[in-house]
């Protein structure tokens, strides 16, 4: 502690001192707190509709990377006639390659339901290549949501 004129701040002082010190640490932690609980809500607090919601504008905007914020670790992914089953990070290299080749003139959900724990919707995307059948589908594993499964099939 700093002195003042060469003599120690009495006792007083050093307690006044403190409880300043600890008042702003605790203001802060209080306030980092609420802020966390605030992120951590809206990130994993999400509705079905939301996660939905921006799945089809990620795949109407042709934006593979905000599509992939909603993988599961391992997605199969149907694509014309090819199916596989793809890790997170090489299923966004797939999607963004299909983006490419058949760029979205319109996308929309026609259709949403549930069955348990696993969501589904069914689309229709449209390319000046042609139009696709499109599926989604969702599982809820705690409160997070993920796309196990995407397919995209030539309409018939």
């Amino acid at each position: 502690m700093a002195r003042y004129l060469g003599r120690k701040p009495c006792y007083l002082t050093r307690i006044v001192y403190r409880n300043k010190f600890m008042k702003a640490t605790l203001k802060l932690c209080i306030l980092g707190a609420f802020w966390y609980m605030g992120a951590t809500e809206r990130l994993f607090s999400q509705s079905i509709d939301d996660v939905f919601g921006q799945v089809e504008q990620a795949i109407g905007r042709n934006d593979a990377q905000s599509l992939s914020r909603y993988f599961n670790h391992h997605v199969e992914i149907t694509i014309l006639d090819k199916e596989d089953t793809y890790p997170k990070n090489q299923a966004v290299f797939v999607v963004k390659e299909f983006f490419m080749n058949y760029p979205p003139q319109g996308f929309r959900f026609m259709h949403r339901g549930n069955s348990s724990d696993t969501y589904y919707a069914v689309g229709q995307y449209t390319s000046s290549r042609g139009i696709f059948d499109t599926n989604v589908f969702i599982r809820k594993s705690g409160t997070i949501y993920a796309i196990e499964q995407l397919r995209f099939e030539q309409s018939k």
